[in-house]
């Protein structure tokens, strides 16, 4: 038994995303993508940006009011982010917040570890 894999809708952040991947895979496998995983973590964080400011949570956590950083952890925080890799995220917070977070990353193939903390308290190990 095989799954189907269900593409996301065009025009999409996570279409873009799959697009760039699989030029870059095509790319690398022709031999002309040397900076390989680096490029890779660039789109990577291009499909954040773009989900981010098209999705519901960006208004809801509200920077202004309780500052915040997404930091990149493992080898996406090194620019190092290889194809089938997970993607380790710390979400920091000034105030203790409930965001409306996901331990995955939707239809997308991309494996997601997040972690949310405050300055006060430090993350879990």
């Amino acid at each position: 038994m095989t799954a189907r894999h269900a593409h996301p809708p065009a025009g999409s952040a996570a279409a873009l995303l799959e697009q760039r991947r699989c030029d870059l895979l095509t790319d690398f496998l022709r031999g002309a993508a040397p900076g390989f995983v680096r490029e890779n973590t660039r789109i990577i964080d291009d499909y954040f940006i773009e989900s981010f400011e098209a999705s519901t949570a960006g208004p809801v956590i509200d920077i202004i009011r309780n500052p915040y950083a997404m930091i990149a952890l493992g080898g996406y925080g090194r620019q190092e982010q290889c194809l089938h890799s997970d993607i380790d995220l710390l979400f920091l917070f000034k105030k203790r917040s409930r965001p409306p977070l996901k331990g995955s990353s939707g239809k997308l193939s991309i494996r997601c570890g997040i972690s949310a903390s405050t300055w006060a308290t430090p993350p879990a190990p």
